[in-house]
């Protein structure tokens, strides 16, 4: 501060030092040299982060109109990497996911990722699931929002500003419709008999 309120005045400056290492000039004019890292939302993206799997139930076929679940497998990945001149561990953690139909709907961002249900449970509705109202051929993906947090030298983990977001590989569905029939035909004996073949889609 000048002592007047409201106006600064510079008093050093920002350079390379040889070996790379970003220095500070101290209002004296003498080098300081920067005693921690300093890890950004692009540090956390240049990483390796996976994807979140994304599971549907049933699959590789469900039907329309009846409650298809999906769910996110994610986890929290931990990466060791050089910052400057430290030795950096940062964790990418999953906070928030967005499910993607295929159908151009989506749900999302959500906290939850949703979670399986035994074959018995298949058609219920859950926070996660979709009910489609086509036949066709889909494909289903989820955006995981990661958050990150950083540490070095031991000492506790700090947070990373902004968050990070990445998308699944789709897994492919083909909806089909249902059609009830009284036949007189007795399809383990002749599975040629009428409406003893695959569902129609």
């Amino acid at each position: 501060m000048s002592g007047k309120a409201g106006q600064w005045e510079p008093t050093g400056g920002v350079f390379c030092s040889l070996d790379g290492l970003p220095v500070l000039a101290a209002p004296d004019g003498k080098p300081v040299k920067i005693t921690s890292p300093t890890v950004t939302v692009d540090d956390l993206r240049r990483l390796n982060v996976l994807a979140a799997s994304s599971v549907v139930q049933p699959s590789p076929h469900t039907l329309r109109g009846v409650e298809t679940n999906v769910y996110a497998v994610g986890r929290t990945q931990v990466f060791t990497t050089r910052i400057q001149t430290f030795d950096v561990t940062i964790r990418a953690i999953p906070v928030a996911y967005t499910f993607h139909y295929g159908d151009g709907t989506s749900l999302g961002p959500v906290e939850s990722p949703g979670g399986p249900l035994s074959r018995a449970q298949w058609g219920a509705k859950t926070a996660t699931s979709h009910l489609y109202r086509a036949t066709g051929t889909v494909g289903v993906t989820v955006s995981t929002i990661y958050r990150g947090e950083y540490t070095y030298n031991g000492r506790p983990y700090q947070p990373i500003a902004g968050t990070i977001s990445v998308d699944s590989a789709p897994v492919g569905l083909t909806v089909w419709r249902a059609k009830a029939a009284n036949v007189a035909d007795n399809c383990a004996a002749d599975p040629a008999g009428w409406a003893c073949g695959l569902p129609t889609r």
